[in-house]
């Protein structure tokens, strides 16, 4: 797991981020490779601590720094999961950026998100797979129990909160 971060937030609140991104990842024992070097405050390019067999991205957008964008990793198997369950009209934000076209499998939620994808890019039969949204994964698992979060509330009804979001400035 190599954390990266969103240059639209204020460096402060990057480092934040970052920081709280990285302590997640070590807590849970995963195999953890910072990218920001406290001593020269510069963010190093990722294949300079590892040769990456595969890598993930999760936002299609160019909100980070160049050196983390896909098109610095044409040599890597690349994968896209969305990060949120695609729900919005504008599809071509969804399937039509340059890592749409670039990456290796796009995972995609339903076989309507696979027929849009198509739409955009023609060789999509070859790279998008129909996967469902890992999001949504312990609604689908029976045995899954939440612990709810709702104040004065002891029903074991299943609650779902909606809340999609932009990045607006």
């Amino acid at each position: 797991v190599i954390p990266t971060f969103f240059k639209k937030k204020s460096n402060d609140r990057q480092l934040e981020v970052y920081n709280e991104t990285l302590s997640f990842f070590t807590e849970k024992n995963y195999n953890v490779f910072g990218t920001y070097d406290k001593s020269s405050k510069t963010w190093m390019d990722i294949t300079d601590l590892v040769d990456p067999s595969i890598i993930f991205f999760t936002n299609p957008y160019r909100l980070t720094y160049n050196k983390y964008y896909i098109t610095n990793f044409e040599k890597y198997l690349t994968v896209y999961v969305p990060y949120a369950f695609v729900v919005i009209k504008h599809l071509d934000s969804h399937y039509n950026q340059i890592l749409h076209h670039l990456v290796w499998r796009h995972f995609v939620e339903t076989k309507f998100h696979y027929k849009y994808s198509k739409m955009f890019i023609k060789f999509y039969n070859k790279n998008a797979v129909i996967s469902g949204f890992p999001g949504l994964d312990s609604i689908y698992n029976l045995e899954y129990n939440p612990i709810s979060t709702w104040k004065n509330d002891n029903s074991k009804k299943l609650k779902i909160i909606w809340a999609p979001h932009h990045t607006i400035d």
